[in-house]
């Protein structure tokens, strides 16, 4: 009898969960107490359970409705087809068990605890979202399981307790998105998990594909109640798109709020889209992109967006203020100004943490857990490249690491290849000649072909049919060379500038592009092709991952530059115990970089200054890229646009003794300034210069 009176204990306190949550279609709420139900309690739809009788009440044009008895039976012993199982069933629809098996799970306390099981589940492309993902999950300490894009973002997984690799290649940084066997392996996963319909699910998605895990949660046939959706930014895409989509050219005045006007309209948009899917429980994969929507999302139940940089949000809204008015959407985006009420009826659910900031809140054990599964069998490697103190042939090195965060080959700034700043790429075969001696002299400088041996590299590289997944043709071949050699010359203008100016202090180190490793070309996301006369493409992505792997081999300069492994976060270097400071191509790193590690200098091809850039703007006007030098004085981090690379590279060749490029470089930044500064013209050009972030100064 006591045990009998035990389940009926659980059984009441299960119902009173399953009726207070809310399902996809309408809110129930659930009322009890001694006796039947009052008149004057409850709207129309909530459920009442006597407690004494344990009959069950619906609500229904404005009176109580007996729908049954949760034992199965009433007092008169009238039957009923509501038993307690069946009832259990009508609202945890995911529940596949037994009548048998339920009531040996609301016995033996099996049903109980699953109101209290929670689960981390991460589908995210990219990676800033599995890091930040990872950072969360191993915080809040619930059994996590994922499948991720880059899979060698999590190459320790197999190590971590707790920890549950879906399906995914821990060595492989195949960027191509997900497919649908990737798709149904999670789906899968959750609906295993999902015993009961009472288990709680964080879904840890990039915004760009937040729609996945509203997908997941209805095949699933999560209760919404069961799951929340938690949206990933992946870097500057965000902002851009929160400048560019949601506000876009929309105003707001006095008169008028198109700001906020439009967000209302596409709120209510993406409401219905994902009533849709929530009415749909077996809706197939579809892969799509679209980081705009997330900001919509966001303002719904369950959906929840993670940026890392408040300040880059409140900037641009700030730039939307005419006249001192501001639109309701600074309200909807949690930043209080103008006091708008109603822009809060739409409020966004926001959070806003940086990696550093997350890594920062983890106790010791938990860091060192993030760590190994991050690094996994990754972590010698890197940490080796961090405290190597000789190169290959015993040649010491500076103990002060200087990592550059690099790019794909194809994305590194056209300095060398563009004519405009002062070299020139090839434009036909001809210009690359098969002699050092008859190259271009444009080409040998100390960016670029220093020596003989350097270019010979290049040739040798090129001609080598062993280098192509498929020989080509002469009309290949050629185009291959010029646009190889273009982007070649590109590649090493950036690290030879590196070398070049901060080499003495520092060992250079770089860290690529993660969907781009050497070596592993075959996984690479984006391709190499060059199109011919009668329109085929050939691919030339082997001759690529072979350039890169000789200049870092037997270049006179690119042997000095080691590399870490490129499928681990940049963000993770700071703290693997190294003696470090970060320099390099504009880049998303620099915004959840611990502020701790100096960022010495930025090269970006733009006219502006550090305050333009969204990665660094924030970080330059709270002072977090202020830092002491190797001498100890206290220093900004340098900011190389065009006028800063014409200025510094015309100081370089005036310390080396070259004159002419001391005088071409110098003549470059005089015209750059006249023609990017309104202040600055012919006559008083002289008067005026940039500093090391940019900003025009008076000499």
């Amino acid at each position: 009898m006591r045990k009998k009176l035990m389940c009926l204990s659980i059984l009441s306190m299960a119902l009173t969960t399953l009726f207070s949550c809310s399902s996809n279609d309408e809110n129930i709420s659930f009322l009890s107490g001694l006796g039947g139900p009052s008149s004057s309690i409850g709207i129309n739809g909530d459920t009442y359970l006597d407690k004494e009788s344990f009959d069950l009440y619906k609500k229904e044009n404005d009176s109580w409705i007996r729908v049954g008895n949760i034992k199965g039976s009433d007092p008169n012993k009238v039957d009923t087809s509501l038993s307690a199982y069946e009832l259990y069933c009508k609202y945890h629809k995911a529940y596949k068990g037994s009548d048998e098996e339920w009531k040996n799970a609301l016995s033996n306390g099996e049903l109980e605890a699953s109101y209290n099981k929670k689960y981390n589940i991460i589908f995210t492309l990219a990676t800033i979202p599995p890091v930040l993902s990872a950072l969360d999950s191993i915080r809040n300490g619930n059994e996590t399981y994922a499948f991720i894009e880059r899979g060698k973002t999590y190459n320790g997984i197999d190590q971590i307790n707790n920890w549950h690799n879906i399906g995914f290649n821990t060595n492989s940084n195949n960027s191509s998105g997900f497919t649908v066997e990737n798709y149904n392996l999670v789906k899968s996963t959750i609906q295993e998990l999902n015993v009961f319909g009472n288990e709680h699910f964080s879904l840890y998605v990039q915004d760009g594909t937040a729609l996945y895990g509203a997908s997941l949660a209805s095949n699933a046939q999560l209760n919404s109640n069961q799951f929340d959706i938690i949206m990933i930014e992946d870097g500057i895409g965000a902002y851009n798109s929160f400048k560019n989509d949601v506000i876009g050219k929309r105003i707001c005045n006095a008169n008028k709020d198109e700001i906020y006007q439009n967000y209302v309209d596409q709120v209510d948009l993406v409401s219905k889209e994902v009533k849709a899917i929530f009415s749909n429980k077996n809706s197939e994969f579809t892969s799509y992109y679209n980081i705009e929507k997330a900001f919509y999302l966001a303002s719904l139940d369950n959906f929840h967006y993670w940026f890392q940089d408040k300040t880059q949000i409140e900037d641009i809204l700030n730039k939307t203020v005419i006249d001192g008015t501001y639109t309701k959407l600074f309200d909807v985006m949690g930043i209080d100004k103008g006091g708008h009420e109603e822009g809060k009826d739409y409020k966004a659910n926001l959070k806003f943490e940086s990696i550093s900031h997350a890594v920062a809140s983890l106790e010791e054990s938990k860091k060192e857990n993030y760590l190994r599964l991050m690094y996994g069998s990754y972590y010698e490697d890197t940490y080796k490249a961090l405290t190597r103190t000789t190169l290959i042939d015993s040649t010491p090195v500076s103990a002060h690491k200087l990592v550059y965060i690099g790019t794909r080959f194809m994305s590194f700034p056209t300095f060398a290849s563009d004519p405009n700043y002062g070299i020139g790429g090839v434009t036909k075969v001809d210009e690359i000649p098969s002699s050092y001696s008859i190259l271009n002299d444009k080409y040998k400088t100390p960016f670029l072909f220093e020596n003989e041996n350097d270019y010979i590299i290049f040739l040798n590289t090129v001609e080598n049919e062993e280098n192509y997944d498929k020989a080509p043709n002469q009309e290949e071949k050629d185009l291959v060379k010029v646009a190889s050699f273009n982007q070649y010359i590109n590649y090493m203008f950036a690290l030879k500038y590196a070398k070049k100016m901060y080499g003495d202090d520092y060992d250079l180190i770089i860290k690529g592009h993660p969907s781009e490793v050497m070596g592993s070309y075959l996984n690479w996301s984006r391709h190499y092709e060059v199109t011919t006369s009668n329109q085929n493409k050939f691919n030339y992505d082997k001759l690529i991952d072979q350039l890169m792997i000789n200049f870092h081999s037997i270049d006179s300069v690119g042997k000095h530059i080691g590399s870490v492994p490129y499928g681990t976060a940049a963000e993770n270097l700071a703290y693997l115990g190294a003696d470090i400071s970060i320099c390099g191509l504009p880049s998303s790193t620099y915004t959840g970089y611990d502020t701790s590690v100096p960022v010495i200098y930025v090269m970006s091809q733009t006219n502006g200054n550090i305050s333009s850039d969204g990665n660094l703007s924030s970080r330059y006007e709270n002072g977090s890229l202020t830092h002491n030098s190797l001498k100890g004085e206290k220093t900004t981090t340098s900011y190389i646009n065009i006028g800063n690379l014409y200025k510094n590279l015309s100081s370089y060749y005036q310390k080396i003794g070259n004159a002419n490029l001391a005088k071409t470089y110098n003549s470059l930044f005089l015209n750059w300034l006249i023609a990017n500064f309104e202040e600055v013209t012919s006559y008083n050009v002289s008067s005026y210069s940039i500093n090391d972030q940019g900003f025009l100064v008076s000499k």
